[in-house]
């Protein structure tokens, strides 16, 4: 990413390598407005921690849906750059969920649909105890954060990753992959289809193009 220093610091990804032929790549469900309140600062929601993370697991070779309600697209529960997020609406990159609709069961019918797994810091317990999500329970994961110095910030790492304010820490590997024993497999492996390389790359630009954006507004406040 032209412009954009580098920290001293790894964001850690070894948990999101596969570590054995079969396993095949989940698709990686962001809880949009959770995610946005949990990395926010001392102000309104904004999606820099939201896209860095997307960033994250796009540049592992994740295809990731972000789901949003219509509040976090017209900048009514954001404190700035709601504008930003249309380029990934048009890339399918986010589901965009209508006021009148419960956008925790939109992502878990899509976790069950696709074999996805759901990352939030929102528990889920009531919805997860309709049967009908059985096959959900095991694939919803919480996120630790850590936070970085205020002059490390809107850096890349080490290992190329982009940090807004925080970067993220997950210990489940097997949680974002799917093998030929489970349940949900061939649903894991029709969503698949639709990854190549040319996607991956090709909304790697996107983010990055967003992120330099949020970033010149970000650091303009």
């Amino acid at each position: 990413m032209e412009g954009v220093e580098k920290a001293n610091f790894f964001w850690n990804d070894e948990v999101l390598q596969s570590r054995h032929p079969n396993e095949i790549k989940r698709l990686v469900i962001l809880d949009g407005p959770n995610l946005m309140h949990f990395t926010k600062g001392r102000g309104q929601p904004e999606i820099c921690g939201l896209i860095s993370l997307t960033r994250y697991f796009v540049k592992n070779d994740f295809e990731v849906c972000i789901v949003l309600s219509t509040g976090y697209i017209n900048g009514k529960n954001i404190e700035h750059s709601a504008h930003l997020m249309k380029p990934l609406i048009r890339a399918r990159v986010v589901h965009v969920v209508q006021r009148n609709i419960i956008d925790d069961v939109i992502m878990l019918e899509l976790a069950k649909r696709t074999g996805g797994v759901v990352l939030s810091q929102d528990l889920y317990r009531d919805h997860l105890e309709n049967p009908k999500y059985n096959t959900v329970k095991d694939n919803t994961l919480r996120l630790d954060r850590q936070s970085v110095k205020i002059n490390e910030r809107h850096m890349l790492t080490k290992n190329g990753h982009y940090v807004a304010n925080h970067y993220f820490i997950f210990r489940d590997h097997g949680i974002f992959f799917s093998t030929p024993n489970q349940a949900t497999h061939e649903l894991v492996e029709y969503q698949r289809r639709g990854w190549s390389t040319e996607v991956k790359d090709r909304l790697l630009q996107l983010l990055d193009t967003i992120l330099l954006e949020a970033r010149k507004e970000d650091l303009s406040r």
